[in-house]
């Protein structure tokens, strides 16, 4: 696991990434491993932050797909 803070905004929805103050915006990004792939990022964290918020079934399922083996690369890790 890693810890992050956003520092842009998200590709997907504002809820995703930086926006106003995130000088307290902490997120974790789990990793899952995989046999012959290695390890894997996975967030279901952010699938589940849109699906809270009502958003459309659409851009939920393009978030899923996303997020599943891939991160977006606007969160800083330490």
């Amino acid at each position: 696991m890693s810890f992050k803070r956003p520092t842009a905004p998200s590709r997907f929805d504002p809820a995703l990434g930086a926006s106003g103050d995130v000088t307290q915006a902490l997120h974790t990004r789990a990793e899952v491993y995989l046999g012959g792939l290695g390890w894997v990022p996975a967030d279901p964290a952010d699938a589940l932050k849109l699906a809270d918020a009502g958003a459309p079934d659409t851009l939920q399922q393009e978030v899923n797909a996303y997020l599943l083996g891939s991160a977006e690369a606007n969160w800083i890790a330490y």
